[in-house]
This record gives C-alpha cells, sequence and structure tokens, in this order.
C-alpha cells in the first residue's frame, strides 16, 4: 500500500473537518494525523527549494501558526492525492473539483509568485519519506 502525506496550512484551520472528509470522500483512506506548530528548521525541510522572497513569505506564512499533517493510504495514493489537491501550486489554476480551486477564495491573491494555497502535499515517494520524520518522528506517539 502506497502512502502520500499532506498539510493543511495555517488559513485552512477553520476548514480542517471538511478537508479531511473530501479527502476520504475521494477514496483515501487517513491512517494518522496531528496538529503541530512547525519550527523554522522543519520549515526550511519541507520548502527546501524556497529561498529569497518566497522564502521569507513562507517564514510568514507559518511560522509560530497552527498546520494539520495527516497520512493516506491508497495503492496510487501519491497521485490520487495530487488529483484532489490540485496538481498546480496557484489555486486558479487548479482542476475545478480540487481542494485548492474550491477554497481559493479564502487565501489572499498575491500578484508575486507566491501563491497562497490551504494545502501543501507530498509530490513524490522522496518527499514521503521526507516529511514522515518530520510530521510523524519514530517514537512519537499519535
Amino acid at each position: 500500500m502506497e502512502k502520500s502525506l499532506f498539510m493543511i496550512k495555517p488559513e485552512g484551520m477553520n476548514h480542517k473537518e471538511e478537508i479531511m472528509s473530501f479527502i476520504e470522500k475521494n477514496g483515501l483512506k487517513i491512517t494518522k494525523w496531528r496538529t503541530m506548530i512547525l519550527d523554522e528548521d522543519q520549515l526550511k525541510k519541507i520548502y527546501h527549494d524556497t529561498d529569497g522572497y518566497l522564502w521569507d513569505k513562507t517564514r510568514e506564512h507559518f511560522l509560530g501558526k497552527e498546520v494539520l499533517a495527516a497520512e493516506v493510504e491508497d495503492p496510487e495514493a501519491i497521485e490520487k492525492l495530487k488529483t484532489i489537491c490540485g496538481s498546480k501550486t496557484d489555486p486558479v489554476m487548479c482542476e475545478a473539483n480540487s481542494i485548492r480551486k474550491y477554497f481559493k477564495d479564502i487565501t489572499e491573491r498575491d500578484v508575486s509568485k507566491y501563491h497562497k494555497n490551504i494545502i501543501h502535499r507530498a509530490v513524490d515517494e522522496k518527499e514521503v519519506e521526507d516529511q514522515t520524520l518530520i510530521f510523524f518522528p519514530p517514537g512519537r506517539d499519535i
């Protein structure tokens, strides 16, 4: 069984039950989840390819704010989660039936290259492996 991860970002926390229900109704099984506040080191590991202006906006957006991290399972979890969440980071450009598109109006539009959306997802097996250590570290009861 393949695993994947998603993280509901701070502005999506008021909609966490609806988002989790949407994911499950679309065929993914949520096997574990937790709320947490990411520190700067954890955030840098998740957004390792972000720097400069975009990193500053990411830090401002997350630090000190609660998120919800969850693991899902399905034979094609990574690809299904991509479809459910939306394949683009810009919610306006996402598929009509995706979480990012559906909730696009609760995130303020930034005309720069920094696109706010309410959900993060792992893009491949390597990210699932790396981010599992952040969201669900060994020895921590969930």
